[in-house]
């Protein structure tokens, strides 16, 4: 099925489409200092929750992207339900096709760095959507542990595009290498990880009751069964989630 209508299902019920509480977002907003001036990038914006909530929280305007239709589609409708009139715009582009007519104080990408090879590319993508002195944030896969081949075969024909996963001195070192300076970090928990992979669970399971004819529904239940297996069986031990936020020099 259409891998974008396959991650819309999955991620029907969660607010933030990564393994991470959303009140996480204010504290990260918190630690960058965050004020009603300032202009916020949020590439592969998700439900567009980072911006929401740090509008309601801080003020800040901005502007998220995301190259799902079904993705901004859903975004759209939640902030013209919950923040009319904020000054967020969306966008549905691809996040290394954008050219922004202006320079943010802070540009994120929290969940999506294959879109510059990984780590280290989304790190300098991001430093150069942003003034001197602004913040950059990702969000990261990591490895608690070294994984079974049998996982990594998995990942591999899962995500093709996956780019290579690090532990999380290795992430570190990495911003250090692009002269980046460690602002906030926070890892997910387990309790998050399972929310957040069980949701989509239960998003599968919501979806097949409503809609028993969809010509989609086998693959979907397919591949969540397959993906909920593997998460037990491997992801839960090996696979780690951070959150990063790096100051970018004057």
């Amino acid at each position: 099925m259409d891998r974008w209508r396959y991650y819309d299902l999955t991620h029907a019920r969660h607010d933030v489409m990564n393994p991470m509480a959303p009140a996480r977002l204010d504290e990260l907003g918190d630690a960058l200092r965050l004020e009603a001036a300032d202009r916020v990038l949020d590439v592969a914006c998700g439900h567009a929750e980072l911006l929401l909530r740090w509008h309601a929280r801080f003020g800040v305007t901005g502007v998220g992207l995301d190259a799902s239709p079904f993705t901004i589609a859903r975004a759209r409708r939640r902030v013209a339900e919950r923040a009319p009139g904020a000054g967020i715009e969306l966008v549905h582009a691809r996040g290394e096709e954008f050219a922004p007519s202006e320079r943010f104080d802070v540009a994120c990408c929290v969940g999506a760095s294959w879109i510059w090879g990984g780590h280290a590319g989304t790190l300098r993508a991001l430093t150069g959507f942003v003034r001197p002195s602004g913040a950059v944030v990702t969000g990261e896969v990591y490895w608690k542990e070294p994984p079974p081949p049998a996982y990594l075969d998995y990942l591999r024909a899962d995500e093709p595009e996956t780019p290579e996963v690090h532990d999380l001195a290795t992430c570190h070192r990495l911003a250090l290498d692009q002269g980046l300076s460690l602002v906030w970090f926070a890892g997910s928990t387990d309790a998050e990880w399972d929310r957040y992979e069980l949701l989509q669970s239960a998003a599968v399971d919501e979806f097949a009751r409503a809609h028993p004819d969809d010509p989609d529904l086998e693959a979907l239940v397919t591949e969540r069964r397959r993906h909920d297996a593997a998460y037990l069986a491997h992801g839960r031990r090996c696979l780690g989630w951070a959150l990063w936020a790096f100051r970018v020099p004057r």
